[in-house]
């Protein structure tokens, strides 16, 4: 068993059961207003992809976000977002493990410590590897890099693994991909061949 994704808080459902007591006393208006507000907290717990994509979009507008991309051989691949920036597209698989994570590029299983135990799981970097191909077979020659996004829960005693973000500090992460300068009209053009063969909502069958 181990734990990959981690989806709400105990502080969202915290703000909703709140507001239940208010209802009781403050009549339709007040609660409505009570499940508005605790809707909104729990959409915010609920929803840390809407914190990912601003910080996106602060490093540039071009930006795709839960897409199926074409692999080439009649196929569609998720990819969590892509991103074009001034210095190539970068393609982001998001990494919920809360808890310490050991890892390094070499090694075949990574390990996540929760206070519950110690869990295994597959290094990731090969999957990211895979889907930044598939994006470079998409656009030519715009470079492509990849990164694994780690969320906030997740801690890196030993220093984070490379090709390892974190959203606090992502901008200066991506380094060199993020140059300030004006993205190439050429790769524009490419972005927006890329932009055209995505594929969102459900999972597109082969063929």
């Amino acid at each position: 068993m181990r734990i990959v994704e981690t989806v709400g808080s105990m502080e969202g459902w915290a703000m909703i059961e709140s507001t239940a007591g208010w209802i009781s006393w403050g009549g339709p208006l007040a609660a409505a207003l009570a499940l508005g507000l605790g809707w909104v907290a729990y959409r915010v717990v609920r929803d840390p992809g809407r914190r990912t994509r601003g910080a996106l979009r602060r490093i540039s507008p071009h930006l795709l976000s839960d897409v199926f991309v074409p692999d080439g051989v009649d196929g569609y691949v998720h990819v969590d977002h892509v991103l074009l920036a001034s210095g190539g597209v970068v393609v982001l698989d998001v990494r919920r493990y809360p808890g310490v994570i050991f890892g390094a590029e070499g090694i075949d299983q990574w390990t996540q410590v929760l206070e519950s135990g110690s869990y295994k799981f597959d290094n990731p970097l090969p999957e990211l590897d895979w889907r930044v191909q598939i994006v470079q077979g998409l656009v030519g020659q715009v470079p492509v890099e990849g990164r694994l996004l780690f969320t906030a829960e997740s801690r890196f005693p030993k220093g984070r693994p490379s090709r390892v973000v974190q959203l606090d500090s992502l901008a200066q992460d991506l380094g060199g991909m993020v140059t300030g300068r004006p993205v190439p009209p050429q790769w524009l053009e490419a972005w927006s061949a890329l932009r055209d063969s995505v594929r969102r909502g459900a999972a597109p069958s082969a063929g």
